[in-house]
């Protein structure tokens, strides 16, 4: 039937093969054939809706044919059923008599039975026809729907046979004519006057009032959907038709309302409902005492509540869009509107996170509409309970939340109450216990995003605050006890540093300002000698971050050019050596040099002052090479991100240049440093790339713009190149290995290319003759001394295979103790003995 209904080419043909199933339907009262023509009635629907060879005119006469005849033949079986009524024969009313005797007929039994109770009845099963002919029809005009004015001309007559529909007794014919309802509500045909529009939405009505209370099957449910649909649709139309409903249906329409709502399978019928009426009936409902108040007691009995505690997303965001058109567009008195913010924050402490999410979202939505007047009045009633809540939260989205909200409470409040909230609760904080100072850094940010330049006035208290709090915050090495304190101090001292970085973005201003620049030293120092190198790791990306925002405010030339004037002649001086002995020789000639430009360092770049009077006994050269061996030590632990090393990387190509420019031998430390980094990550951690990788970038970025400065240093760089493109290909990492090929293209780019290659073939022999004589020595130690060999492949086998029990019990035992010893030996560790 399906291919039939695609190949059909005229309506003759439509006919032709409709009229078969429709004999069937009329005259066979068997329910397996019955069935059996409604599934070939679905496939033959399929094909028409596919079909290419019919216009959308013959479809609609072919409905309309099929309409028009169903109801002629159901006028004509009326008229037959009254003649037949006046034509009573004597066995009718006997059988008529026989309902009043007292003994009733004795019943029959098996199939016998069956017959006595079923009663055959004419044109029994023509309602499936009937039902399958309005789907078609609604079918068709979603696949056409178009505002054309032939199309509406076309659609416009099966208004009266929807109509007449409607009073069917079949449920099947209802929805489907519930179903073009909808649909061509949408339109303005001229048979949808207003006197229809009444009668149809008074019969709608009546169905939902009928089948409210004995939903259960799929027809009932999706009846009771589509009368609820369609009275939304009613009320959205009623200004235009001039149709109204009563203050008794409005009533009648929230008492269904508030019983589906507890209905799971029927909430979103009854929220299209309430959402249509919330927002086309407003001073309906406002005018009417009555209609007010059920609106009231169902926005705050159920709506309310099921904003926080539905556990379906869809449901939390109906309900919040729901309560939003609620507040917005009725009219509320103080102590009701005060009445629903005590609600929402209240339920900030709920204990589903996902409750809380949907409340910060509410509010996030409200504080976007609310107007600036009402938002000044509640900025403080809105400030500390979103604040403190802030501080406590523990997941991620909802802190994320919590954010956006503050942020967008203090930017929409004006400068006058986002000043009095911060000297009158948030500036009080930092005096007071550590964790209200912990949540007053978190604060502070927010408004140095909103401030920027105008927060200025507030960073001499703030700047003496951290370095007070960086000063008194030391690393414990009893960690017994005091894990949980440590952390916290680690958290502490990230919220300190994060603060600075943002002072950095967004007031860069003030570093230039006379009055900061003695406290910015100060901090320079604590952040260089704390933090670069902490035991947290979030502690050093940050201070690597700090440290990355200086060196973007100006180029490794200016600061070199600058730099010049404050180093004494040996730093100057091209052949100079890198002792320590010569720079506390010239420890004297530092100060002196401190008290005759101290008033022209003012001037001058944050990171030259910083560098030039802090660490008299030794040169600014000594404190920036220093500084290079901190980023080398940044990069030794394992699992960084790639942020951060590439952060690290940043601050060393920028150091490096700064020694490179200078023209002295600084740097040679700084590469050998680096050689030895990777020569300790190719050796010890084979399956680890993040260090060689790193120092790969910072080759090339040398080479690609100081190549000519660097001729002496190729004989440093090009052995870590070799290493990775001639490893052997059983542990050779494949990335690791792209990225020395494309380091070596650089430097044949940028260098000499017979100079490159052949100290890069002097560098490939080397490693083969030692690693050669390393096979021979293994094969001599072989033969003089077996037990040396048996030992190392015992070690290997018993690595491989794990240790044994008594073994591994101890190893445990051993990895408990060394574990609190672990942090304290950090530092040092990490510093490699500068």
């Amino acid at each position: 039937m399906e291919i039939l209904g695609r190949l059909i080419h005229s309506n003759n043909e439509l006919l032709i093969c409709i009229e078969p199933l429709r004999q069937q339907l009329l005259l066979n009262n068997d329910s397996r054939q019955i069935s059996k023509c409604e599934k070939c009635l679905q496939r033959f629907h399929t094909g028409l809706i596919n079909n290419n060879y019919l216009s959308i005119e013959i479809l609609f006469n072919f409905i309309y044919h099929l309409l028009t005849k169903t109801e002629e033949n159901n006028l004509n079986e009326q008229i037959n059923n009254n003649n037949n009524e006046k034509n009573k024969t004597l066995s009718s009313i006997i059988q008529e008599r026989n309902k009043y005797h007292l003994i009733p007929i004795e019943p029959k039994r098996g199939h016998a039975r069956v017959s006595q109770t079923i009663k055959y009845e004419k044109k029994t099963n023509i309602h499936c026809l009937i039902a399958w002919t309005l789907n078609l029809l609604h079918k068709l005009i979603k696949k056409y729907k178009n505002d054309d004015q032939k199309f509406l001309s076309m659609i416009d007559p099966f208004i009266i046979h929807i109509e007449i529909c409607l009073n069917s007794q079949y449920t099947d014919v209802i929805v489907a004519s519930l179903r073009n309802l909808s649909s061509i509500l949408e339109y303005s045909l001229p048979s949808l006057n207003q006197q229809r529009i009444t009668n149809m939405y008074k019969k709608v009505f009546d169905l939902l009032k009928m089948y409210s209370s004995v939903a259960g099957s799929n027809d009932l449910n999706d009846l009771l959907t589509l009368s609820y649909k369609i009275l939304g649709t009613f009320v959205q139309r009623s200004i235009n038709d001039n149709v109204s409903l009563t203050s008794e249906e409005y009533q009648c329409l929230f008492t269904y309302i508030e019983s589906d709502l507890l209905n799971i399978h029927r909430q979103s019928s009854a929220f299209l409902l309430l959402r249509s009426i919330m927002r086309h009936s407003i001073s309906i409902i406002s005018n009417d005492k009555n209609l007010r108040t059920q609106l009231d007691n169902l926005l705050r009995s159920r709506i309310i509540f099921m904003i926080i505690q539905s556990p379906y997303d869809h449901i939390r965001t109906t309900c919040r869009d729901l309560f939003h058109i609620y507040l917005f567009s009725y009219e509320h008195t103080k102590a009701k509107l005060k009445s629903y913010f005590d609600f929402f924050l209240l339920q900030l402490d709920y204990d589903d996170y996902n409750g809380r999410l949907s409340v910060l979202i509410f509010l996030n939505n409200l504080f976007n509409d609310l107007t600036k007047q009402r938002l000044n009045d509640y900025a403080s009633y809105f400030f500390l309970p979103l604040s403190c809540h802030y501080y406590n939260e523990i997941n991620n989205e909802c802190k994320k939340y919590f954010q956006l909200n503050l942020h967008l409470l203090l930017e929409k409040i004006d400068e006058q109450h986002r000043n009095d909230i911060f000297k009158n609760i948030v500036f009080i904080w930092i005096n007071d216990k550590i964790e209200h100072r912990c949540l007053a850094l978190q604060l502070f940010i927010l408004f140095i995003e909103i401030e920027h330049e105008q927060f200025d006035q507030y960073l001499i208290d703030i700047f003496n605050f951290i370095e007070r709090e960086l000063n008194n915050i030391e690393y414990n090495d009893d960690n017994n006890n005091n894990d949980e304190q440590q952390k916290f101090n680690d958290q502490y001292i990230y919220h300190l540093i994060n603060v600075l970085i943002y002072v950095i973005k967004y007031c860069p201003n003030s570093l230039e300002i006379l009055q900061l620049r003695s406290i910015w030293l100060k901090l320079l120092k604590l952040i260089d000698e704390k933090c670069l190198l902490h035991p947290h790791i979030w502690v050093r990306f940050l201070s690597t971050q700090f440290f990355g925002l200086l060196f973007e405010r100006n180029k490794p030339e200016d600061i070199i050019q600058h730099l010049k004037k404050y180093l004494p002649k040996e730093d100057n001086n091209s052949n100079s050596t890198t002792t320590t002995t010569t720079t506390i020789e010239n420890g004297s000639s530092r100060k002196r040099l401190k008290k005759s430009i101290q008033s022209n360092l003012d001037s001058e770049p944050l990171f030259i002052h910083y560098i030039t009077t802090f660490d008299l006994l030794i040169s600014p050269l000594i404190k920036i090479q220093r500084l290079c061996f901190c980023s080398c030590s940044q990069l030794k632990p394992s699992d960084l991100t790639e942020e951060f090393c590439l952060q690290i990387i940043k601050n060393l190509i920028y150091l490096s240049k700064l020694l490179i420019l200078s023209k002295s031998n600084y740097f040679d430390l700084v590469v050998k440093r680096c050689y030895r980094l990777t020569t300790y990550e190719s050796t010890k951690y084979p399956n680890e790339i993040t260090r060689r990788s790193s120092i790969l970038k910072w080759i090339a970025a040398l080479i690609l713009d100081l190549s000519s400065y660097l001729t002496s240093y190729l004989k440093s760089f090009l052995p870590i190149i070799e290493r990775e493109i001639e490893r052997d290909e059983t542990t050779i990492n494949l990335s690791l290995k792209t990225l020395a090929q494309d380091v070596f293209d650089v430097f044949k780019r940028h260098c000499d290319i017979h100079l490159i290659t052949s100290i890069y073939a002097d560098i490939a022999k080397q490693r083969r003759t030692k690693r050669l004589e390393r096979k021979q020595k293994l094969a001599v130690l072989a033969i003089n001394q077996p037990e040396i060999i048996y030992r190392k492949k015992r070690l290997k086998q018993t690595k491989r295979l794990g240790l044994g029990k008594k073994k591994r019990m101890k190893a445990i035992e051993n990895a408990k103790k060394n574990r609190r010893k672990k942090l304290t030996n950090k530092i040092s560790e990490d510093m490699d003995d500068f």
